[in-house]
């Protein structure tokens, strides 16, 4: 690679990295912390909660109600 080569490259990625760290962030972030929320039992008008665990969707895998809706 040359020096031309290598400096388009370094300026391709300081145009592009912006934005790659922006959506990464804007998708990551709120995917983690979803995951994160579907773990903890929730009560917010007591602001209480605690972590759940599996509970969750041990319950959605015996519920009749969601089997229904998924359908």
């Amino acid at each position: 690679m040359t020096g031309r080569e290598a400096a388009a490259r370094r300026r391709a990625l300081v145009c592009v990295g912006p934005t790659v760290l922006a959506l990464g962030a804007l998708t990551v972030y709120p995917g983690v912390w979803v995951l994160w929320l579907s773990f903890q039992r929730r009560i917010p008008i007591f602001d209480v909660s605690r972590f759940a665990g599996f509970e969750n969707y041990a319950f959605l895998a015996v519920d009749s109600r969601f089997w229904s809706a998924a359908r």
